[in-house]
């Protein structure tokens, strides 16, 4: 959704859809194998109407609101498994965080511009800020988002669809633009506030059951 930096991204819009199964607001989350947690956030909207090839220009009748994901990942799990070009697997699958509730679009109305949401946006872990941006800053509108998520398939009442990151909101962007930020850890309490639609927040909990020996484990980096 934010500022491509490869061209495919400029072509057409790419978004994440999650399964409703994987879905939690608050809770504390299982810590992977390896120290490589982090948090990469976006805005997501749930679809009121059911429709299939909608048009941009018709695609805001068709979300209810928006509301606040946290896409956990594994990146050392993620790195490894991408080689394959299957998909994310195991390295996007411990968790994604939605709340704490959905605002409706009429309530976001002087938020919304040229098809984007522009709500100031920020992250904070252990109280100290990671990020501090604009949500709006966006490639594509949440109407292209829509036209080719609903393009010879549907989309129905309940449906999410997330922007992709807001701009500075992974780890590594937040090191790389000079915060104190890193892998996180178990105890990390990590908070992400939206203007308007409130502060969606979660607890870095302890492995379960962790084992050195296990076999399935990403390789160490040289």
């Amino acid at each position: 959704g934010n500022s491509p930096t490869h061209g495919i991204g400029c072509r057409f819009s790419i978004f994440q859809i999650r399964c409703a199964s994987s879905a939690r607001t608050t809770r504390c989350l299982i810590r992977p194998l390896r120290n490589n947690w982090i948090t990469s956030w976006s805005l997501r909207r749930s679809s009121g109407r059911e429709g299939s090839n909608i048009a941009e220009a018709d695609a805001f009748s068709y979300i209810a609101g928006f509301t606040i994901f946290n896409d956990w990942s594994c990146r050392d799990l993620q790195r490894d498994e991408m080689a394959a070009r299957l998909g994310p697997a195991k390295g996007k699958d411990s968790a994604s965080s939605l709340g704490p509730w959905i605002v409706t679009t009429d309530e976001l109305a002087p938020f919304i511009r040229d098809g984007r949401l522009h709500a100031r946006c920020s992250v904070k872990v252990n109280g100290t800020t990671w990020m501090d941006n604009d949500a709006g800053l966006m490639y594509h509108t949440w109407g292209a988002m829509i036209e080719r998520a609903s393009r010879d398939s549907r989309i129905v009442p309940g449906d999410v669809i997330g922007s992709g990151t807001v701009t500075g909101g992974s780890i590594g962007e937040a090191i790389r633009n000079g915060f104190h930020a890193r892998y996180l850890q178990p105890g990390d309490i990590v908070e992400i506030a939206v203007e308007r639609i409130g502060i969606l927040r979660n607890t870095i909990a302890p492995k379960l059951n962790p084992d050195p020996n296990y076999r399935f484990k990403a390789p160490r980096p040289k």
